[in-house]
């Protein structure tokens, strides 16, 4: 499996922390299921954005793991965050390098700003799309 991740493109602006495209070949394509702020025990990690965002991001490594694939295999990262303001950016941030350290992929990111998501609760939900071989 490999994934090529171009953070710049002549005629295009650069987008900060992402990159503009990412070309994986690979031959199964995971797809992983919004994952939360729920622990595995079914209780949300708390009623704060940061300690939803470090427990969905902890969530999608797991998932990872249990099909064979790291963050080195991630083709595709979507963020979906209720009531997103750039107030929330330092939090996300500083859940990425917690759960990922050097690992967090720079590929292709997509951050979508929602009014709520499938439980109340629910502060975020982010969605994977990985290559594996």
């Amino acid at each position: 499996m490999t994934i090529e991740a171009k953070e710049t493109i002549d005629g295009l602006a650069p987008i900060p922390g992402s990159a503009i495209t990412t070309l994986a070949a690979g031959s199964k394509t995971l797809l992983l299921s919004g994952q939360t702020g729920r622990v595995a025990g079914g209780s949300v990690a708390g009623p704060d954005f940061k300690s939803q965002a470090s427990q969905a991001m902890r969530n999608v490594k797991t998932a990872l793991a249990a099909n064979g694939a790291s963050l080195a295999d991630v083709a595709k990262i979507v963020f979906y965050i209720v009531d997103w303001n750039m107030e929330k950016l330092g939090p996300l941030m500083e859940s990425a390098v917690e759960v990922f350290g050097d690992e967090f992929p720079v590929t292709a990111t997509t951050l979508i700003g929602v009014a709520g998501l499938f439980e109340r609760e629910f502060l975020i939900e982010i969605d994977v799309t990985a290559v594996v071989d």
